[in-house]
């Protein structure tokens, strides 16, 4: 099901034009700027976006001109995972194992030191719900981020329905679109 969903939205994120895709990425990235949550964080954990992705460089320009402390995922490689690593403008990046930038000489954070912490995703639900490309990486990074806001940030045409989870995968507080924000409501034990 998972992977069905997933060659689905490979697909689709494909088919936007060029200038639809950029303008759908600057006014989701603005969305997500204009949240109470983005403006109270002070370190906030970005991801370099893929070329199918919503891009992230208004919400860095955003972090940097506030003088917030920015992350980014880089490899690890005595873990053989990713964790954050802090990002200041302008500092050297080198590619990481699936051609991500990253910092050449990463200075690494905890992600439960992270107030906000911002996820791509093939697919969004209105309820929080993420699916990932599949190997779990930021599941991983998510699961440590405790009480970090979680945000996926996706165009409107990555939300679905519902995207099917799993126990180990983790929900996101909010999602923000070029056109909506949804927030997550959690249940609350009586």
């Amino acid at each position: 099901m998972k992977q069905a969903l997933r060659n689905e939205m490979r697909h689709l994120l494909r088919w936007p034009e060029v200038a639809v895709r950029a303008a759908a990425s600057r006014q989701a990235q603005e969305r997500l700027i204009a949240q109470p949550e983005f403006r109270q964080a002070r370190r906030v954990a970005l991801y370099w976006a893929l070329p199918e992705e919503v891009g992230t460089e208004r919400i860095r320009k955003a972090c940097h001109d506030d003088g917030r402390e920015i992350a980014v995922p880089a490899w690890q490689p005595d873990r053989d995972a990713y964790g954050f690593s802090l990002w200041f403008e302008g500092a050297p990046t080198v590619a990481g194992p699936l051609g991500i930038p990253q910092p050449a000489q990463p200075i690494w954070v905890a992600a439960a030191a992270m107030d906000l912490i911002v996820a791509p995703g093939l697919a969004f639900d209105r309820l929080g719900g993420r699916l990932g490309r599949g190997k779990g990486f930021y599941d991983r990074l998510l699961a440590a981020a405790g009480p970090a806001c979680k945000v996926g940030l996706a165009f409107r045409w990555q939300i679905c329905d519902r995207v099917p989870m799993e126990p180990h995968d983790i929900r996101m507080d909010l999602v923000v679109t070029d056109d909506a924000v949804y927030r997550a409501v959690r249940a609350t034990g009586a």
